[in-house]
């Protein structure tokens, strides 16, 4: 593992076997973002790890960020800094734009292929795969639209990354549906029966979860518009009121402006998430919101629940960020695991994929777990 810098110094970078690690802190001072912690909250965890660091306190953990992620929050940012460190990384504009669709399938491919190894720019000799998985020994290349004038000297690496390691190659271009490519791949190379069957159960989760996304973005809209509607009639009700009642009207507001109340959810709070058999922390959210967006089934009161009863959630445990703790990573004061309230006994129903006929009813979550062979935290997710 080997360390250089940037920006004079400023941001210290990370060689560790060929991925390219950024020290988080350091990029927020040069794009000065005081908040970048809350922007890299919101990405996948394998694009950030905690590693040693020399500071003139003495060696202190620090949180990085490889290049994929990187290269999204400057992105995102429209900070001015951004734009010139990204230049000075040599993010060309072509590849920093078309950054969100190849984080959503990194997404997507680090669900289905969860059971295997998934490394992200991996380096033979002086070349770069843009995922590869040694189990399968398989390289998968995200070719963007730029990629069309460079195909002969795509295929002229393809072969020498060939050469070298002898892999299979498969190529998702820019345009291609994403589902539809990653379940080819899971048809073709994943042999192992019951992970093939996880990966597309995986792949049409997540496709539903889309589509019921867009069907509540949908319903927004359609509420959107009429309230603009009725907004419109209530502003030309108030101005016919403001001309029949004069001078009158003018003392006396038509509409009472709402007294601003403050959500529970805004106060700071951080909360980790620590694996309860190693106790080291695997993540940290900023916000209730944002373990809910990602545990969909979780509510506030859960998480709050599964902390003060130290019990395990998903079967992770879950503890806030004490006031004035340096390290936010670090798991500290902790409480034994407790054991669990009592597991829900309602009935579980399953049912097809349009929901028009039920399949089977299971008298509780340990009996849906047991007949399905799956664990109830799966079927707590599911539900």
């Amino acid at each position: 593992m080997t360390a250089t810098s940037l920006k004079s110094n400023i941001v210290k970078v990370v060689d560790d076997h060929g991925t390219t690690w950024y020290r988080i802190k350091d990029i927020g001072a040069v794009i000065q973002n005081t908040k970048i912690h809350n922007s890299v909250s919101s990405l996948p965890a394998q694009m950030c790890c905690m590693k040693p660091t020399s500071t003139p306190g003495g060696e202190q953990s620090c949180k990085y960020i490889n290049e994929l992620g990187l290269k999204y929050l400057l992105f995102k940012s429209r900070a001015p800094k951004a734009g010139e460190l990204a230049q000075e990384l040599g993010f060309t504009k072509h590849e920093v734009f078309f950054v969100p669709k190849e984080l959503s399938f990194y997404k997507i491919l680090s669900k289905v292929f969860k059971h295997y190894t998934l490394l992200h720019q991996y380096i033979v000799n002086k070349y770069r795969i843009d995922f590869f998985v040694p189990e399968l020994n398989l390289a998968i290349e995200f070719d963007e639209l730029h990629h069309n004038s460079h195909v002969a000297k795509d295929m002229e690496r393809q072969e020498r990354i060939q050469e070298q390691i002898g892999c299979k190659f498969v190529r998702m271009k820019e345009s291609e549906c994403i589902y539809e490519f990653i379940g080819s791949i899971v048809n073709k190379f994943i042999h192992d029966g019951e992970k093939a069957k996880q990966g597309h159960m995986q792949l049409a989760s997540l496709q539903q979860e889309i589509q019921i996304l867009k069907t509540e973005n949908q319903k927004l809209q359609v509420e959107n518009m009429s309230l603009l509607e009725k907004l419109k009639g209530c502003t030309c009700e108030s101005h016919s009121m403001a001309q029949i009642g004069g001078q009158a009207s003018s003392q006396e507001p038509s509409v009472i402006p709402r007294r601003r109340t403050v959500n529970s959810d805004t106060a700071r709070i951080k909360i980790q998430k620590f694996d309860p058999k190693t106790e080291q922390c695997i993540k940290v959210y900023y916000s209730y919101n944002d373990v809910v967006q990602e545990y969909q089934p979780l509510t506030k009161s859960k998480i709050s629940h599964a902390m003060d009863k130290h019990c395990l959630l998903m079967n992770f445990r879950w503890k806030k960020v004490e006031d004035g703790q340096e390290n936010e990573m670090e798991v500290v004061n902790l409480q034994p695991t407790q054991e669990s309230s009592k597991p829900r006994m309602e009935p579980i129903v399953q049912m097809n994929q349009d929901k028009s006929e039920i399949i089977q009813v299971f008298k509780s979550m340990a009996h849906c777990a047991d007949e399905l062979k799956k664990s109830t935290a799966w079927v707590h997710q599911t539900v």
